[in-house]
């Protein structure tokens, strides 16, 4: 019967999200967004759960997208790239990137920021309490900058406005790379950024328990990923 359920939400938000009425619909009777605030005492009290500190790394699923990130960035940035790490909670990307010239970790949990300066010290790392919200950096100063399982958290138009900004902090062909689970919300995020800026590359994951194959399937706990990067067209016509 849980089973049931699960389908039953995927395909319901699925086909909600296509449609720009409900998104609109979903958007007024939905609870207000936390302030900046709010947003960092939810995830400090959320963290220091035994059940969510798994969010913080050294899993399987945190290890194979960190792995596919660095990938990516291996092959799509410049050598030596700045790197801004967005929601980065425990910061273990930074183990496994290829040589960069910096990388920032940013998180709304302070919890997860000062864990990560406790464990992680590495040359021209450093980490940052932020919301994404209110985090600022200079114009034309970055490479890299990764939203890696966050941007479903937000409205909608607050994930429009917010990479739009932060598109602002790339260098020229700089690239964004998001990586999302599947589900109706994420499915019309790329296809709205699918829209605004070139697509460049991108990985579809799923972790597989139960036998070999080539499907994926809907799954609360172990759902597929899709993991892209994007350049700005305007930048780079």
């Amino acid at each position: 019967m849980r089973d049931v359920r699960i389908v039953l939400r995927y395909y319901t938000r699925a086909l909600a999200y296509k449609s720009n009425l409900i998104q609109r619909l979903i958007s007024k009777i939905s609870q207000q967004p936390f302030s900046p605030e709010e947003n960092t005492a939810y995830w400090d009290q959320m963290l220091c759960n035994t059940t969510w500190k798994t969010y913080l790394g050294n899993t399987f699923s945190i290890d194979a997208r960190n792995g596919l990130l660095s990938t990516i960035i291996k092959h799509h940035a410049p050598e030596k790239p700045s790197v801004l790490d967005v929601a980065c909670a425990g910061g273990t990307l930074s183990l496994v990137l290829p040589e960069f010239s910096k990388y920032v970790g940013v998180d709304v949990s302070r919890y997860a920021t000062e864990l990560a300066i406790q464990n992680i010290k590495k040359e021209n790392v450093y980490f940052e309490t932020s919301d994404l919200r209110v985090f600022n950096s200079e114009q034309n100063s970055l490479d890299v900058i990764i939203f890696s399982e966050v941007l479903y958290y937000q409205p909608l138009e607050t994930v429009y406005s917010e990479v739009e900004r932060y598109i602002n902090f790339l260098k020229p062909n700089g690239i964004i790379i998001i990586s999302m689970k599947d589900d109706g919300k994420s499915h019309a995020i790329y296809s709205h950024l699918a829209q605004t800026y070139t697509w460049v590359d991108g990985v579809l994951l799923q972790q597989k328990l139960s036998k070999p194959d080539f499907k994926t399937r809907i799954n609360q706990e172990r759902p597929s990923h899709v993991i892209g990067a994007f350049q700005n067209k305007a930048k780079n016509t």
